[in-house]
């Protein structure tokens, strides 16, 4: 039995094969905690760490991505530090966004400070111009022959990388111009979203009949916990319409079955608009935004699958809430249509100890893969 092949029985219905093993990585500081605790020094990234805990993929896992190319601005600006100002690191990344570096106990996270897209006109001058699809470089040009290749070797679904529609927007102008856009300046906001679709739909064609497609998988981001922060109104008549467009001529085109799309928060304000759209697949569906599992199955099972809805939170108490938690997305998995991993990374305070307790549990009472488990070195 193949990776691809558990995938198809998993996401159908009452599935007959083992469900993959796969994850939703990891907070940038939780590998170096659990070094602490006795990982290996040189599992050090998620990859690694997939290697190590037998997870088979599939979010940031390897193996999994046919070459694509550079659907953001291509070329980027040049990354800079700014120097300090009050004591912080201040740095401008290559999207053109300023950002300090905060120190919050042993984490550093970055604290937005300035959007480069304030105004149609930065969009014109600065920004349009470096998501021209005809950009010399900006697609791979692989062996084909060779691609296909590693997967019949590999026996992974085959997946493609598209990006977002309207979640890297929200990056360029930060989350309050970015809801403010459809009320403010309606005809920017399709104009920027038309660009993002131009350059996705001359990807498709320059892959088209060079190799089938599993999955495809985009990002947005778009909603937090009480919701979305796009204009509801807006993302029907404008986003959908485009989404639709390049969906139909993935399945035409591309040969895909499953069309994912990653949206942390509470998302069922949009639900509709993406399955009109074409996506069946919705993740991570965080528990504490009220995306539980088994209401989404029973409300939306018939049209769409899911994957993650495993709350991170029970890895922090122990192994009888893990177990616990388990039990209640059992019948989910048994229905099929729903791959099950944690809702979102796994934060750097989980024990190890119980990061492994949970991986053992999951293959035991899920049916999770079949690699073995390597526990921590003590």
């Amino acid at each position: 039995m193949t990776q691809r092949e558990r995938f198809f029985s998993q996401m159908s219905a009452n599935p007959t094969l083992p469900c993959p093993n796969w994850e939703f990585t990891y907070w940038e500081t939780t590998l170096s905690e659990w070094h602490k605790q006795g990982l290996p020094k040189d599992v050090d990234t998620t990859i690694k760490a997939y290697r190590h805990f037998g997870i088979e993929g599939c979010h940031f896992g390897e193996g999994f991505q046919i070459p694509g190319g550079d659907l953001r601005l291509a070329p980027p600006f040049e990354s800079k530090f700014l120097g300090m100002e009050d004591g912080v690191a201040v740095h401008v990344d290559g999207d053109g966004v300023k950002f300090a570096e905060i120190a919050e106990g042993q984490i550093t996270i970055p604290h937005y400070l300035d959007y480069p897209v304030k105004s149609r006109r930065d969009w014109e001058e600065r920004y349009k111009p470096r998501l021209d699809p005809d950009t010399p470089g900006r697609f791979a040009d692989p062996d084909w022959d060779a691609v296909k290749r590693s997967f019949e070797l590999s026996g992974k679904p085959v997946c493609l990388y598209l990006d977002s529609y309207i979640g890297y927007l929200r990056n360029l102008m930060g989350f309050e111009a970015f809801s403010m856009l459809p009320y403010d300046d309606l005809d920017l906001f399709e104009e920027m979203v038309e660009t993002l679709t131009v350059i996705k739909e001359r990807l498709i064609g320059r892959i088209a009949g060079k190799i089938q497609v599993d999955m495809v998988h985009f990002w947005e981001d778009i909603c937090y916990n009480a919701g979305p922060i796009v204009q509801p109104q807006a993302f029907h008549d404008i986003v959908v319409p485009r989404m639709k467009r390049v969906n139909n001529r993935l399945r035409k085109e591309l040969g895909v079955k499953y069309i994912s799309l990653d949206c942390d928060g509470n998302f069922l304000a949009l639900m509709d608009g993406w399955l009109d759209a074409g996506v069946n697949i919705l993740m991570p569906c965080e528990v504490d935004a009220g995306m539980d599992i088994l209401m989404l199955q029973e409300r939306y099972g018939d049209r769409c699958g899911f994957h993650g809805g495993i709350q991170k939170k029970a890895l922090i108490e122990g192994p009888a809430a893990i177990e616990r938690e388990l039990r209640r997305v059992q019948p989910a998995v048994r229905r099929g249509g729903y791959i099950p991993h944690l809702d979102h990374g796994c934060p750097a305070n989980v024990p190890l100890e119980n990061y492994v307790s949970y991986l053992k549990m999951k293959r035991e009472m899920l049916g999770c893969g079949a690699e073995a488990i390597s526990a921590p070195t003590k």
